[in-house]
């Protein structure tokens, strides 16, 4: 697919690693805001429910 980008629109090195990096870096953030999402969040909730008058049940 890079080749084709390279042949038909003239992209060079450059910008094919910069697009790259810009794949990965999205990724990086998806799955990292998953993580928070469904990990991090329901320990926090167990910590601060209790003090705003909430039950820890989760």
């Amino acid at each position: 697919m890079l080749l084709l980008l390279r042949f038909f629109f003239g992209v060079n090195r450059t910008s094919l690693v910069a697009f790259n990096f810009c794949i990965l870096l999205y990724t990086l953030t998806i799955f990292t805001g998953a993580f928070l999402l469904f990990q991090v969040q329901p320990i926090a909730e167990k910590f601060i429910l209790p003090w705003v008058g909430g039950s820890p049940g989760i």
